[in-house]
C-alpha cells in the first residue's frame, strides 16, 4: 500500500464520469460503473497495451447504477439501481450475461451493496427508506438487519465477519455495528465532508478456493485463480463457478475462434447495422441474423456485445448523424456535441478517429457519402444550408 501507481486510462471511456469501481482479485479484472452513462465496462490490464483494454457488458435496461459488490468464486456480480425505472438489486454473471433482478419490491433508493462471501449474503442501504437488509445470492430469506436512526441517508456499506461498517452523511462520519446487534453502534472517524465509498482491508475480504484449482498445494499456482496461474484467454478471463472455473469473452468486434486456447479473431462481416448512441457516447455495429421472439431473448438482450460485429468508436457525446463508405472502410459522422465532422476507420483490430472538417460547420444534422463521385454532404441546421 506504500506503493502507489496510476490505473492505465481505459479505452473506452474516461474516469471522469464513474462513480463506483469493483476489482476482480481471482481474475485480474476490473468493473467500473457510470451512472451518468448507464453502463457497467469490464477491463483488464494486458501487456503491450498503454491503455485499459475495456468491453461494455451491461448497457440495456440499466437505469441509474449506483453500487456494485463481487463474488468472484461464485463467479456473480452484484448491482443497485434506481433511475426512470423501477428500482432493484440485480445479480449477473461477471461477464454480464444471466442477469436476474433478485429484489424489486420493497425498495426505492439503494445505494451501496456489499457481499458477506461466507454466508453467501447480500447487503445493500436504501437511503430514502432509512434501512439495511440483506438476502441471500436468489433473493430469498430477505430480513431487514437495521432502520431508522442510526442508519439515515447512508451511501456506503461493508460487511466483514460480524461487522458491518457504513458511511453516513447525516452524520458524516464512518459507522461501526455488530450483524446481529445492529442498534449498538459507534462511531469509527467522524468530522468528515459526505463519506462515500469504504472497503475493509483483510485477505479474508477476497477469498479464493484454491483447493479446487491444482491438486498440489505446494504449486505456484495453489494460491491462484486459473485465469491468473494459466492465463488461457486472448482477452478477457472471466471467472466462473464451475470448472475449468473461467470463461474466455472477447473484446468487441471479436469472437472466440478457439474454445481450446481462449484464441479471439476479428469478425468478419458481410453486413451488419452501424448506429450511434448516446449512453454511452458511441458508434456501433450489430449483426443482421434476426429470430423470432422468444423468452431467451431477454437474456440475449443483457448480452449486447455477443451480436456485435466490430469495435465501437468511443469517446462520442451523441453522434446524431453517421454515413459509410463501402470500399474504404471508413464511417463518417458528426457529434452534436462538436462544430465538426469526424472519421473513423472500421474492421481492423483497433479503431482510429481523425478529424474530417473542422471549420464552417454549425450544427450538422444530415450526413451522406457519394461512393461514385468522393463527395460528402450534409446539412446543417444552425447555418440553415446543405453543403
Amino acid at each position: 500500500m506504500s506503493d502507489p501507481w496510476d490505473l492505465p486510462q481505459p479505452d473506452l471511456f474516461s474516469y471522469s464520469s464513474v462513480n463506483q469501481i469493483a476489482y476482480d482479485w481471482a481474475g485480474g479484472n476490473w468493473y467500473f460503473l457510470d451512472d451518468s452513462k448507464e453502463v457497467i465496462f469490464l477491463c483488464q490490464e494486458r501487456k503491450n497495451h498503454a491503455k485499459l483494454m475495456c468491453l461494455s457488458i451491461v448497457s440495456v435496461r440499466l437505469s441509474k447504477p449506483r453500487g456494485i459488490a463481487l463474488d468472484p468464486s461464485e463467479g456473480y456480480m452484484f448491482f443497485t439501481e434506481w433511475g426512470t425505472a423501477p428500482p432493484k438489486l440485480e445479480r449477473a454473471l461477471l461477464d454480464g450475461t444471466e442477469r436476474t433482478d433478485i429484489v424489486s419490491k420493497n425498495i426505492v433508493y439503494p445505494y451501496g451493496v456489499a457481499v458477506d462471501h461466507p454466508n453467501r449474503h447480500v447487503y445493500w442501504v436504501d437511503t430514502y427508506l432509512d434501512y439495511i437488509e440483506r438476502c441471500d445470492y436468489d433473493g430469498n430469506n430477505r430480513k431487514t438487519v437495521v432502520r431508522g436512526a442510526p442508519v439515515e441517508n447512508l451511501y456506503g456499506l461493508a460487511v466483514f465477519q460480524n461487522k458491518l461498517f457504513v458511511t453516513s452523511w447525516r452524520e458524516n462520519a464512518i459507522l461501526a455495528m455488530n450483524k446481529f446487534a445492529p442498534n449498538n453502534h459507534s462511531t469509527v472517524l467522524g468530522s468528515l465532508a459526505r463519506p462515500f465509498a469504504m472497503h475493509v482491508f483483510h485477505r479474508q475480504r477476497q477469498p479464493l478456493h484454491s483447493k479446487l484449482y491444482t491438486h498440489d498445494p505446494d504449486s505456484d499456482a495453489a494460491d491462484k485463480h486459473p485465469c491468473q496461474s494459466l492465463d488461457p484467454c486472448h482477452h478477457f478471463c472471466v471467472p466462473s463457478k464451475l470448472s475449468p472455473y473461467y470463461r474466455c469473452v472477447c473484446q468487441t468486434g471479436y469472437v472466440v475462434s478457439d474454445q481450446r486456447i481462449g484464441r479471439c479473431s476479428l469478425v468478419q462481416p458481410k453486413d451488419f447495422l452501424i448506429f450511434g448512441q448516446n449512453k454511452p457516447g458511441m458508434i456501433r455495429g450489430v449483426g443482421m441474423q434476426f429470430a423470432a421472439p422468444s423468452k431467451s431473448d431477454e437474456e440475449d438482450e443483457a448480452d449486447p456485445h455477443s451480436s456485435e460485429v466490430m469495435i465501437p468508436i468511443p469517446g462520442l457525446s451523441r453522434p446524431t448523424t453517421l454515413d459509410f463508405h463501402f470500399q474504404q472502410s471508413y464511417v463518417y459522422f458528426s457529434d452534436s456535441q462538436t462544430y465538426k465532422i469526424q472519421r473513423a476507420k472500421i474492421l481492423g483490430d483497433s479503431v482510429v478517429t481523425e478529424d474530417f472538417i473542422t471549420e464552417g460547420l454549425n450544427k450538422v444534422e444530415g450526413l451522406a457519402v457519394d461512393w461514385v463521385g468522393e463527395n460528402l454532404y450534409w446539412s446543417d441546421e444552425g447555418l440553415q444550408a446543405i453543403y
